[in-house]
């Protein structure tokens, strides 16, 4: 089964929305491993957005121990 990527243009747009909703930096890695996030705050409204935001489009999300890391399973 192919994983499925968030597109540049995607990601472009949440950094954009995660700014303006949770004044929060996400930054973007993409890899062989697959695509992996961190951000400089986090908060439980910040974690249940991104979980919708990418449940979504068929993504399950798993969080680091501090909430400022992610990456998509």
């Amino acid at each position: 089964m192919a994983r499925r990527v968030i597109s540049s243009a995607e990601m472009a747009e949440l950094k954009k929305q995660v700014e303006e909703q949770f004044s929060a930096e996400l930054h973007y890695r993409d890899s062989c491993g697959g695509q992996n996030f961190s951000m400089n705050s986090s908060s439980p409204e910040l974690h249940a957005y991104l979980t919708q935001y990418f449940g979504g489009r068929g993504i399950s999300l798993k969080f680091s121990a501090d909430g400022l890391r992610f990456y998509t399973m």
